[in-house]
């Protein structure tokens, strides 16, 4: 009898010891320290029901300094696996992680978790599952710090006691803050672009003013980058990486981080993105931090355009002339407030002109109205017009630039204020590009005020002056001397119609230089003859007959020669090609650096950055020795590709320099040149 009560015992027993510790045994197994990290394998579930799913997170703690990797690394690193040991019928479905980070170490770019990071996985248990079931989770895991990386693989082990799928309370937190660190599913319908030079991806419903993230999952489809390059359009924003060594083919996937939280994105391929935000998506929205920075850019950018040689002239005898209302400042107001008001009003009628045009489907930038050689006529004559009037050849009262023995007045003033923004088209100075182009995908009002802050810049120096009586105490009293110093300014508005009539030419070909010439001449005669006139003490009208005469000359005689088609690039010190983006992408594609520059004859901006920077030798030599191909757009008459191209980076007009390094990261670059930043490009 007692043989077989201590058989019955040994039978027995294992299976009872198993039964009282088998929790706490999976409990011990489900956990482990190492030298860089804790693991944790942990169920939602502390007796999950069979035909069921079942939650469980592997919970990584790294140690302060150290980080694991996302789905996509990145440029470095590997993702955490895990092989399950279950058994058949059991299925595992795809780790899920948190919102990942970027991290750039040793110029390379990755995606990371850094901190406590806890990764979750279905588990489907099949219906007739029961009893205890042990599984096993062989996680291979990477774990790194700034400079160094261990692979260290962890083993975690779990009984699983199939029963009625009661969620555990002590693991309900866990799970709860596991799921609110996931992305949240991305609203709307996602698609992308894909070409050799980036991957565009179309998010809907996401606003481009804020600073985004995007995170593509399939490794090798886009280049790792911290920040994205992001623009305005129907219904969302377009965020566009640099393309990867293997461009995607079908569905993309990803995340998208703003701020501290991240949505998830499937997109379908698709061969067009939508269009830039149209300014009819809203009368009076958009006036938010990026208003402000344009606003505040535009009024900087038309400061500096006082300084062309077109516009000073005007501006400083227009000021030196309220030198002369050092008595009183009823009259020097007056001035100030008309030259604002017709050079703000000049420029935010252009601009509305222009949005018209490109609602309307158009393709056209600012200083549109000068790939137009007819118009240039007609500003080569309003140009030599001052000249002739700078010269002391005649005076107009009602419009003169004149600073003395002529009466001046509000009309005068906002007239010479209209001229100088209008002829101050041909100049995209610093920081008016990205203003300009921030504003084209403005709503209406904004977008119109934002060029009006670059009409404010323009005026702003003479309106201080009107109603700072303190700055007019400073300026020197009228004199003899101004009549030498109004003949001298007129030399730049001399230069000024040199440089236009060149412009015609290159536009129109010699026929319509000629004629603009011509129209210049009689305009000349027409004027020299009124002058007489008027000193004469007789009435000068009849010579305007002559003067109409040289406008309708300019604006039917100066047309255009038909444009030859395929004509070469401008041959330079750089050898450039013509623009093409399809050659260009086939460049980008193999790994082969570009200088990409578009540019206009009538840009002035970029004849200096031509005359002092891409043509000097150490340019040509370090390009030459880098085999960087360079590409070169001529906007000066309409191009509705450079057009195009123009808009997908958000550029109202030229000058726009990009560089393409060899399998980088593209750059725009500043719109302001000099050698050694040029130079640097390519030892970079």
């Amino acid at each position: 009898m007692g043989s077989l009560v201590r058989r019955a015992l040994k039978l027995l027993l294992p299976g009872l010891l198993m039964a009282l510790f088998a929790p706490s045994v999976a409990m011990a197994a489900s956990h482990e320290v190492r030298e860089h990290f804790t693991a944790d394998l942990v169920t939602e579930s502390a007796s999950p029901a069979a035909g069921l799913a079942l939650t469980v997170a592997l919970h990584i703690t790294p140690r302060p300094g150290w980080h694991i990797y996302w789905s996509n690394p990145g440029e470095s690193g590997y993702a955490p696996t895990v092989a399950w040991t279950m058994p058949a019928g059991w299925q595992a479905g795809p780790l899920r992680h948190p919102v990942p980070s970027t991290l750039v170490a040793g110029g390379l770019v990755s995606y990371v978790h850094e901190g406590d990071t806890v990764l979750l996985q279905d588990i489907t248990i099949p219906a007739g599952a029961t009893g205890m079931v042990p599984v096993k989770a062989d996680v291979d895991l990477l774990i790194c710090n700034a400079g160094t990386c261990v692979p260290d693989p962890v083993t975690l082990d779990a009984t699983i006691a199939i029963g009625s799928g009661q969620p555990d309370a002590a693991q309900a937190r866990l799970f709860a803050q596991a799921r609110t660190a996931l992305p949240a599913p991305l609203q709307g319908k996602a698609s992308y672009r894909a070409d050799a030079r980036g991957v565009s991806v179309f998010l809907p419903g996401m606003d481009a003013a804020q600073k985004a993230t995007l995170f593509i999952d399939t490794p090798d489809a886009a280049k790792p980058v911290v920040d994205a390059q992001a623009r305005a359009v129907e219904g969302g924003m377009v965020l566009t990486v640099p393309a990867g060594i293997t461009p995607p083919g079908g569905a993309l996937s990803g995340v998208i981080r703003v701020g501290d939280k991240g949505f998830a994105f499937t997109a379908e391929r698709t061969t067009a993105l939508p269009a830039p935000a149209s300014p009819s998506s809203g009368l009076a929205q958009g006036f938010d931090a990026g208003f402000l920075v344009a606003f505040a850019t535009a009024v900087l950018g038309g400061l500096i355009l006082n300084l062309m040689p077109c516009v000073f002239p005007i501006l400083s005898l227009k000021a030196l002339a309220l030198a002369r209302y050092g008595e009183g400042n009823t009259k020097a107001r007056s001035e100030a407030l008309g030259y604002s008001l017709g050079t703000i009003g000049t420029v935010v009628a252009l601009g509305a002109l222009l949005l018209l045009l490109r609602s309307g489907g158009a393709a056209v930038g600012w200083a549109f109205q000068l790939q137009n050689p007819a118009i240039v006529g007609v500003l080569l004559l309003l140009v030599t017009a001052i000249a002739v009037n700078l010269a002391g050849v005649f005076e107009l009262p009602g419009l003169s630039v004149a600073t003395s023995g002529n009466k001046s007045g509000f009309v005068s003033a906002m007239g010479t204020g209209a001229l100088a923004a209008f002829i101050a088209t041909p100049c995209t100075g610093p920081f008016m590009a990205g203003a300009l182009g921030a504003a084209l995908v403005m709503p209406p009002i904004p977008a119109l005020s934002v060029m009006a802050g670059l009409g404010v810049g323009m005026a702003l120096p003479f309106f201080l002056i009107g109603f700072v009586p303190a700055l007019r105490r400073f300026m020197p009293r009228p004199g003899n001397w101004m009549v030498t110093l109004r003949h001298l300014l007129a030399i730049p508005m001399f230069a000024t119609a040199l440089g236009l009539a060149w412009i015609i030419g290159r536009q129109g070909g010699v026929s319509a230089m000629t004629m603009a010439l011509a129209a210049a001449l009689l305009l000349g005669m027409g004027l020299w003859w009124y002058g007489a006139r008027q000193k004469a003490g007789r009435h000068g009208w009849p010579a305007f007959g002559v003067a109409t005469a040289s406008v309708a000359l300019a604006l039917f005689g100066v047309v255009a020669e038909p444009a030859s088609a395929g004509s070469p690039a401008q041959a330079d010190e750089l050898h450039s090609v013509a623009f093409d983006t399809a050659r260009l992408d086939q460049l980008v594609a193999a790994r082969k650096p570009v200088f990409l520059y578009l540019t206009a004859d009538w840009c002035l901006s970029c004849k200096v950055n031509e005359a002092t920077s891409l043509s000097a030798p150490q340019v040509a030599e370090a390009f030459s020795k880098g085999g960087v191909t360079v590409m070169r757009g001529d906007w000066t008459r309409q191009d509705p590709k450079i057009a195009a191209f123009l808009k997908e980076h958000g550029r109202a007009g030229v000058p726009l320099y990009m560089w393409y390094p060899q399998g980088g990261t593209p750059q725009e670059l500043p719109q302001v040149l000099t050698p050694g930043l040029l130079t640097a490009l390519v030892k970079a």
